[in-house]
């Protein structure tokens, strides 16, 4: 958020000092502050889109944990159908991974980041 109200202000200075410049100014300047403005405003232009997506994003996921609230049971997430998720990846990246079951269904592993956990208890 500081980087896009930097390149505005950034860009409302240029602008300032573009109005401020005297009539005889040479052209070639003009052009370079301008240059340098229109540089600003598309590093404005760019944050505000990251801002957006990244908004879009928080708004998907708040409605996924609305509608789909995920259970911690001591070990790991469970769903409301009882599927297992990494705790490890929910915790840090607030990403729903299905671990898999291995060991002969005692233990589960997560197939991005490789933690392994013992089999969840029924939080019933």
């Amino acid at each position: 958020m500081t980087d896009l109200a930097e390149h505005l202000r950034n860009a409302m200075t240029l602008a300032k000092a573009i109005y401020e410049l005297p009539d005889e100014f040479e052209k070639a300047t003009l052009k370079m502050r301008i240059a340098d403005l229109t540089f600003q405003l598309a590093e404005a232009l760019t944050g505000e889109a990251r801002l957006v997506n990244e908004l879009r994003e928080l708004k998907a996921e708040a409605e996924e944990h609305k509608s789909n609230p995920l259970h911690w049971n001591g070990i790991v997430y469970l769903d409301n159908g009882k599927h297992p998720f990494c705790p490890a990846c929910y915790d840090d990246r607030r990403k729903r991974i299905h671990l898999k079951t291995i060991y002969s269904g005692e233990s589960f592993t997560c197939p991005v980041c490789g933690n392994t956990f013992e089999e969840p208890n029924d939080p019933e």
